[in-house]
């Protein structure tokens, strides 16, 4: 199967089961789209931004997609992906 990436290219994605009862996150599409580096994390990125709602803080990536959502959560501590780049 073939579907746009954020760049505008295609690739090839794994097909899941139709019959399965288990569905995928936002978080977890896009690991496996974009793929993770274990050698760096979340909190390094420049994609990484703080939105304070409500007097609490939530954590969200720009390449993922600000929604108001928590499935597009990040954590601070999670691996970052194959497009991190360093905060300048």
């Amino acid at each position: 199967m073939q579907q746009y990436t954020f760049d505008g290219l295609t690739e090839n994605i794994e097909e899941f089961s139709k019959g399965s009862i288990y569905k995928l996150s936002i978080k977890e599409k896009f690991r496996i789209l974009n793929g993770t580096n274990k050698n760096v994390r979340c909190k390094n990125c420049k994609y990484c931004k703080k939105i304070n709602v409500n007097y609490k803080n939530y954590y969200k990536c720009e390449i993922m997609g600000i929604t108001s959502s928590t499935a597009t959560d990040i954590r601070l501590k999670d691996y970052g992906c194959n497009k991190f780049e360093n905060k300048e």
